[in-house]
């Protein structure tokens, strides 16, 4: 369980590197951008991410199956 837990936290840092959209990482912490949600000017919503989310950002890198990191 613990080998298929690193491969599943291995593939979690892969999506969070390889997602992108118009060439800007999505998933990296850094995302921070307006998303025109109407027709009119000023109707926009924020989207912020600000924590990486890789195993690492998302606290679960390490886990063992016994509840001890390593």
């Amino acid at each position: 369980m613990n080998a298929e837990i690193t491969q599943l936290n291995a593939e979690l840092d892969g999506i969070a590197e390889r997602t992108q959209f118009n060439g800007k990482k999505l998933l990296d912490g850094n995302l921070n951008t307006d998303f025109q949600i109407g027709a009119n000017a000023g109707q926009q919503i924020n989207l912020t991410i600000g924590t990486a989310m890789s195993s690492t950002g998302l606290a679960v890198g390490g886990v063992a199956v016994d509840g001890n990191q390593g």
